[in-house]
This record gives C-alpha cells, sequence and structure tokens, in this order.
C-alpha cells in the first residue's frame, strides 16, 4: 500500500508571498543527504545533531541561492516520522521557489496534505488526528479552533477506542459462547449481553447526536431570515453585518436570490442568508430566486421567520399573532417536510411598550434595526444555541460527514445484532454484527482503510502539509 511514499518529497511549507522567512520542508529516505548536498557551511555533517538549528548558504551547483537555516529531523522523531529537513529561508516568494525547484531535482513534489497522510501511515497520529490537522487549519473561529485541538490531542480516539473495548469484551464472551456452547453452564447470559448491547448502542448515540454540533462549529451554523416581501429581512441582515451588503427597498421582490455572509460571535462561526420574499410572483427570475432560497432553507440550522410588527400592531394578541405565524408557515412546508421555525417581530421599535411587554413574556423574539440593542434578543438566542457545545468541544466531536457515517453503520450492526438476540437466531450472528460494528469503528481511526478514503481526506490539504 502507497508504495510510490517511499521516495523523498519537498515543497514550501508557508504560504506564497513576502514575509520574514519562508519554510520548505523535505521528508523521506534520502532527505538528509539531499538538503546537506545543497549546503555549505561551517558544521560538520558527521556531528550534526537532531533537533537543532545550524546557519548554511544553500547552493545550487555553484549559485548562492540565500543565507538560511537549516534544522534536521532523524525517524521516527519528526513530524511524519521519517529522515526531515526544514530549511528556513528569507520570506520571498521568488527564493523560496527557487530553493524549492533545487531540491526537486533529487526529490518530488508533495501532493496536497502528504506530510500528514505519511505521519498517519508511519503511525505517528490516527485518522482523527490527521483530519483534526485539516480542521485547524481551516478554523474561522476560537471553537473550531478548540474543537479541533481537542481533536488533535486524542479525544475522539479515546471515545473510539472505550466504544471498541467494549464490543470486543463482548465479541470475546461471544466467541466463547460459541467455542463452548455445548456446556451446560452459559458464558453469558441473554439478559446480560442485551444490557451490554443497549450501553454500546447508547454511546454510539450519543456520539452520531453530537456530529451535528461538531459540524456546526466546524463549518459554521447556517441560518436562514425567511419572510414575506418588505418585512425587514435585508436591512435586519445588514445589521447583523454591520455592513451595507444587501440591498434595500420599499420594491416588493428586490432580493432575487439568497446572500450569504459569515460572522463570529463570541467564537462561534454563523453563516447568516438573507432569502428572497416568500410570495406567488410571475416574474421568472424572482421566482428562480425563491426557489434558490426554498433549498436554501431546507439545508439549514435554524431557521428565523421575520413578522412585521406593523401588522401585529394592527391587534397585538397573542392568538392574533399565532394566527398570522400559521398562515405564513403554511407556506413553508416543501417536499412533505415541516421546517423548524424561530419568529421573530421585526421593526419592534413600531409594538407598544404594553404590546412590547406581552411578547417577551412569552419569549417571543423581538429585533429592530433603529434602537441601539434592537438585535440584542437574536444575539443572545444564538449565544444560548451554542453554550451547550463547550463540553462536548472538550470530550471531542465528530467533525465531518465521513465520521458520521461510520458511526450510524456501527450503531445499524449494533440493532441489528440486538434484534438478532431477540430472534434467537444464534449467538455466532451477534458475533458477526458485533464484527461488522468495530470494523466500521475502525474507518474512523484509521485501522481499515482504503486509498481512496484516504486520497479524499487528504484531497484539500495545503500542498506543504
Amino acid at each position: 500500500m502507497h508504495a510510490k511514499f517511499n521516495d523523498t518529497i519537498a515543497a514550501i511549507s508557508t504560504p506564497r508571498g513576502r514575509g520574514a522567512i519562508a519554510i520548505i520542508r523535505i521528508s523521506g529516505n534520502h532527505a538528509h543527504s539531499i538538503a546537506l548536498s545543497f549546503l555549505k557551511g561551517s558544521f560538520k555533517t558527521n556531528s550534526l545533531k537532531p533537533k537543532t538549528s545550524y546557519f548554511a548558504k544553500f547552493y545550487d551547483h555553484d549559485q548562492l541561492l540565500d543565507e538560511v537555516l537549516f534544522t534536521l529531523y532523524s525517524a521516527p522523531h519528526s513530524y511524519t516520522g521519517e529522515d526531515t529537513v526544514e530549511i528556513f529561508c528569507h520570506g520571498n516568494d521568488f527564493i523560496a521557489s527557487q530553493i524549492l525547484e533545487a531540491l526537486l531535482k533529487k526529490s518530488r513534489l508533495a501532493q496536497p496534505g502528504e506530510f500528514t497522510l505519511r505521519a498517519f501511515l508511519n503511525h505517528k497520529m490516527d485518522l482523527t488526528k490527521a483530519e483534526a490537522v485539516g480542521n485547524l487549519l481551516m478554523a474561522q473561529t476560537k471553537k473550531a479552533q478548540q474543537a479541533s485541538l481537542a481533536q488533535l490531542e486524542g479525544k475522539l480516539e479515546e471515545k473510539i477506542n472505550n466504544i471498541l473495548n467494549k464490543i470486543l469484551n463482548l465479541r470475546i464472551q461471544c466467541e466463547l459462547a460459541i467455542d463452548f456452547i455445548e456446556d451446560e453452564v452459559p458464558i453469558i447470559e441473554d439478559s446480560e449481553l442485551h444490557e451490554k448491547l443497549n450501553i454500546i448502542h447508547n454511546d454510539l448515540d450519543l456520539l452520531e447526536r453530537s456530529a451535528h454540533d461538531g459540524m456546526i462549529i466546524h463549518e459554521g451554523l447556517k441560518v436562514c431570515l425567511i419572510g414575506e416581501p418588505n418585512v425587514g429581512k435585508s436591512s435586519l441582515f445588514n445589521k447583523i453585518l454591520d455592513m451595507d451588503r444587501a440591498i434595500v427597498s420599499d420594491i416588493p421582490g428586490t432580493t432575487r436570490d439568497y446572500i450569504e455572509e459569515a460572522i463570529s460571535l463570541q467564537g462561534n462561526l454563523i453563516r447568516f442568508f438573507d432569502t428572497a420574499g416568500i410570495r406567488q410572483s410571475e416574474d421568472i427570475i424572482e421566482k428562480m430566486g425563491i426557489e434558490r432560497s426554498n433549498q436554501i432553507i431546507e439545508q439549514a440550522d435554524l431557521i428565523f421567520l421575520l413578522l412585521d410588527a406593523q401588522i401585529i400592531n394592527e391587534n397585538p394578541t397573542i392568538n392574533h399573532f399565532n394566527e398570522y405565524l400559521i398562515s405564513l408557515k403554511s407556506k413553508l412546508i416543501m417536499n412533505d417536510k415541516t421546517l423548524k421555525i424561530i419568529p421573530i417581530i421585526n421593526k419592534a421599535d413600531l409594538l407598544n411598550t404594553e404590546a412590547k411587554q406581552l411578547f417577551t413574556d412569552n419569549k417571543i423574539l423581538l429585533c429592530s434595526n433603529i434602537e441601539a440593542d434592537g438585535l440584542d434578543p437574536l444575539r443572545t438566542y444564538l449565544l444560548e444555541f451554542f453554550a451547550g457545545f463547550t463540553q462536548e468541544i472538550e470530550s471531542g466531536l465528530i467533525s465531518n460527514a465521513r465520521q458520521l457515517a461510520a458511526v450510524s453503520k456501527a450503531k445499524e450492526s449494533i440493532i441489528q445484532a440486538t434484534n438478532t438476540l431477540k430472534m434467537g437466531t444464534g449467538i455466532e450472528f451477534i458475533a458477526f454484527d458485533l464484527a461488522s460494528a468495530s470494523n466500521h469503528l475502525e474507518e474512523i481511526i484509521g485501522k481499515i482503510t482504503t486509498d481512496d478514503i484516504l486520497d479524499k481526506i487528504f484531497e484539500n490539504f495545503c500542498i506543504g502539509k
């Protein structure tokens, strides 16, 4: 497997452009000899110490390219688990490219994520930690950074291994029961087997349910602003972003397509979508915009339905509010799926004091673009939504669809094992289902994997990582 990784690779590991330094990394069996063939200095090659920086001049044949620092790392005590060299040159893209070009005469250019892939293949990290490296590179907020670091520290791997150990212990008991099936004394009672299967199922269920939170932390909470035309969606959208991102007009149907922007709210990534107003329209372009908005709405994590305070003001009672809400919700049932909708009374500055108190007491969100604290209820709601994530972040979260799919399949195998037990089909079939559950979980940490899975995971890494 991965025979091509026996060769030596090189790449620039810092972003392109100008800066104080640039780093070129080279890794593989011949990394040391290749790098040293270009470096000249007062050091003695046979006395170089690993993890120590040395000053040198980098030459390509007789041409001086730069004055550099370099550090040697010896296998297995390096990031990749191979002999590795890091060369620190002046942060000029032209200089770094020249040095890389020289090194590539004796090595090859690393593929995206190949240094981390080699670290995985050389057992320097499991697959969850390798994916955490990618998440850390892409983290846009404090919470995403914390979740990535927890995963990099092995919190998710620990969770998976804990469940795998429970499955393994139960498999051993099942295998013993099969081997000694003719004995009068059973190795494990059905009641004990059922109890242990139930514990494993609950562990997997918790892990599966945490995946939604994990993906929100990394990808952002998708929040859609929806409502009838001229209810103030675009004005509220601009107020949230603190910029004039969406065109605001009294003309109905101004927003013809959804607009997306992201913000960080106290370290939480939120992606807001301003959508086309929900109404019947004969305008072809507007109808296309409404259809696109509907697609985004169905993928949203939270949907804020904006209600016009001017209409509520006509009869500011809870009954009238509920009737108005039901009439709007009836327009928002698509593909036989009832969406979870959080109502917001917009333009709340138009409500009188009594009405404001009435709706506040009934925990209905009030927002205003005019009042200085007009968006505080919305921000508070979102922060409360994220409040439960802190403990989960520290304990390790499923962070992508690949991991979630594996957990879901493992849970299906445990459910199958429980059904097999109830039907009394035979303990050997339960052992088979337990083995299947183990295989799916081992895919997450990389004990069982394929080239296609690895290629998919690492293809989005940068070249020097």
